[in-house]
């Protein structure tokens, strides 16, 4: 046990050293974590109503730095995961080569998806993963 206690020790103590040193080693390795996501729920809009009668949000959300929300025109392996759980979970037809277009969208919204903005939880539960 003695034996176990001292590398153990020492691989604790370089993490420590690395963290101090460059920053958080395990956001390095494994990204962005959802707690660094800004809330869905504190993006602030303009409650007065158009001619039409529509809300108009005041601006934009920003992207993160994993490119959350996503939208029309975002591309990678979260895009290419939801197209495969579009797929398999919904028997969507659609080609999974990580492009969210517009048949990505119309599939999004079919199924009761806000297309403009998928956040992380969206995201979570769209491929079926409860968090």
């Amino acid at each position: 046990m003695k034996k176990l206690l001292i590398p153990v020790l020492l691989i604790l103590a370089i993490i420590a050293a690395y963290w101090v040193a460059f920053g958080n080693p395990f956001k390095k390795i494994f990204g962005q974590t959802p707690v660094d996501v800004p809330n869905v729920d504190t993006i602030t809009t303009d409650t007065s109503t158009s001619p039409g009668g529509n809300f108009k949000p005041v601006a934009a959300p920003a992207k993160d730095a994993n490119g959350f929300p996503l939208s029309i025109g975002s591309t990678g392996l979260y895009v290419k995961n939801i197209q495969l759980s579009l797929n398999s979970r919904f028997g969507s037809e659609l080609v999974v080569d990580g492009i969210f277009g517009t048949k990505t969208a119309k599939a999004l919204s079919a199924h009761g998806y806000n297309p403009d903005a998928i956040y992380w939880k969206h995201y979570y539960d769209i491929i079926g993963v409860k968090i």
